[in-house]
């Protein structure tokens, strides 16, 4: 567990600027069987690889970070992370998508933000079937079924190999 010793020690000498990731080490230390514990740790190195020479750290090993613990089911962990990016003025359609995506899959009271955040997504890259897919697959769980299918209409004309959306469209 060498590499939450260095979390531990890039957290406190404030390279990350992310003060609330001490939540995320300490489960670490608890449980050695975390599901994702190798991607996590290689996300952990990529982010401390990437310090340029103000210890400032790049938003995309950042993000890929966040993806790792929500591959992990880690969850509260993936969203610490991405409020952080985006309190610290990182604007990105990929943190907006992957805000909506924990906030809808794991959040019982948090549809409105995860609406929020499928919305913004669209807004800051509106070429991209997968946000529109997501979007679509969120709206028709919510049963808005007019506008879910057209959302995955919109998806399937900027893509139309988009198999997930095929298969939300067998299951409706």
């Amino acid at each position: 567990m060498e590499n939450v010793k260095v979390l531990h020690w890039f957290i406190k000498v404030g390279a990350f600027r992310y003060e609330r990731l001490e939540s995320i080490v300490d489960p670490w230390n608890q449980n050695k069987n975390v599901k994702n514990l190798d991607k996590i740790t290689q996300r952990v190195n990529a982010v401390i690889d990437s310090l340029d020479e103000n210890n400032n750290v790049k938003l995309d090993s950042v993000f890929n970070l966040a993806q790792a613990f929500y591959n992990g089911d880690q969850y509260k962990n993936a969203e610490v992370l991405l409020l952080d990016l985006l309190e610290n003025k990182h604007e990105d359609y990929r943190i907006h998508n992957l805000l909506s995506l924990i906030y809808d899959h794991n959040s019982k009271n948090k549809k409105e933000l995860a609406e929020l955040h499928h919305k913004k997504s669209i807004e800051l890259n509106p070429n991209s079937a997968i946000m529109y897919g997501n979007y679509g697959i969120f709206l028709m769980n919510c049963n808005k079924i007019e506008q879910a299918l057209a959302m995955m209409q919109i998806a399937l004309s900027k893509d139309p190999n988009l198999a997930y959306i095929y298969e939300a469209l067998g299951n409706y």
